[in-house]
């Protein structure tokens, strides 16, 4: 990058909700050379110090990167993983939320997995796999995301095209045969059963799943070596009636109700 493109750059920002244009711009003008995106990123995230709108500024770029199509799968990781190392080191040098911060790192509990509702677009027979379908899903982030799940052999297509759904939104991005999936579809399901979790009236893309148990922000991105997923997953199942729960605390869309699978009691979700 040069000097006076950066200088250029560095002039535009004054505030953390500036941040986000900072970064897009230096992105479109960089498409070609990831590798300079991010040592841009890093640089500028040094130098302005995240202080108290950490959360805002943190916020803000995870939704920009869901919009910026510029930015393929490994940069949005990469990036998102360095933010929250530099938000978590600006807490443990005196920020007042240093002690939110350590419990959260050390606490696996479902507050940190993003689930949002979607709308199923599309769905298409993966070309490389004949178990498995890819959904085209739109979860209210300006752009489509592409979420391939191995239901083909248990849910006719017909059943899962134009219905509403819900979809952990910050699993890491992985290839699978060829095609990147950017999220998981969640289902009650057994060996024998999968149903799709049905959702309260009302609800629409972009709507999020919140645990009245356990408040507390979700992570940018759930990296795998962390195994957050995998300790959240042995506590979620449905109850007696079908409610979709974590510890017991039911899966709540705020002001709309909760989530179910009525013919699935006493069932994991996965």
């Amino acid at each position: 990058m040069s000097a006076e493109l950066s200088n250029q750059l560095e002039d535009q920002v004054n505030a953390g909700d500036r941040l986000v244009k900072k970064l897009k711009l230096c992105c479109e003008k960089l498409v070609e050379n990831d590798r300079d995106v991010i040592l841009w990123t890093k640089h500028y995230m040094k130098k302005v110090k995240l202080g108290d709108f950490a959360s805002t500024i943190t916020a803000k770029l995870c939704e920009e990167f869901e919009r910026l199509e510029l930015m393929n799968s490994n940069l949005k990781v990469e990036i998102s993983n360095f933010i929250q190392k530099t938000r978590r080191a600006e807490d443990i040098n005196g920020n007042e939320k240093t002690s939110t911060t350590l419990t959260r790192t050390a606490t696996n509990n479902i507050s940190r997995v993003f689930f949002k509702v979607g709308k199923v677009v599309d769905v298409k027979l993966h070309p490389n796999a004949d178990r498995l379908y890819v959904q085209t899903v739109d979860l209210a982030e300006n752009r489509t995301r592409t979420i391939i799940s191995g239901l083909v052999s248990r849910i006719p297509k017909e059943q899962i095209e134009g219905r509403m759904a819900l979809y952990a939104c910050n699993i890491k991005p992985v290839r699978m045969r060829g095609i990147i999936s950017e999220g998981m579809i969640i289902c009650a399901c057994t060996e024998e059963s999968v149903q799709i979790l049905e959702l309260p009236a009302g609800s629409v893309p972009g709507d999020i799943v919140s645990f009245p148990d356990y408040p507390g922000e979700p992570d940018l991105l759930l990296h795998p070596r962390n195994k957050i997923w995998e300790a959240v997953v042995p506590d979620l199942k449905t109850d007696e009636n079908g409610v979709a729960t974590y510890r017991g605390c039911p899966f709540t869309i705020k002001g709309k109700g909760v989530c179910k699978a009525p013919d699935s009691p006493n069932f994991p979700i996965k």
